[in-house]
């Protein structure tokens, strides 16, 4: 479930996902674009939610993406969660 969509002044679009399995996790997506999400929206996995884009922190980077994964209101390491190899963004 969508439980934040917002405009931050360095992070640029930013998108919180809360797991419906795992309530504790909360997936935080930014420097996004094209976001096709509202907040309250049911997410499912494989689902595309938003394109890459840009923020002010990286702006000379190009179009990329922030990821990080946060249990219990602290930030941990993803790769426990993710299961199949990452082909496409």
């Amino acid at each position: 479930t969508v439980i934040d969509k917002k405009v931050d002044p360095l992070y640029g679009v930013c998108v919180s996902i809360q797991s419906k399995d795992n309530p504790e996790l909360i997936a935080n997506y930014a420097s996004l674009s094209n976001v096709t999400l509202n907040k309250g929206d049911q997410v499912k996995q494989g689902q595309v939610i938003a394109k890459a884009g840009s923020n002010t922190l990286n702006s000379d980077m190009g179009n990329h993406l922030n990821f990080s994964l946060v249990k219990n209101g602290k930030n941990i390491n993803p790769l426990k969660y993710i299961s199949k190899e990452i082909k496409e963004i």
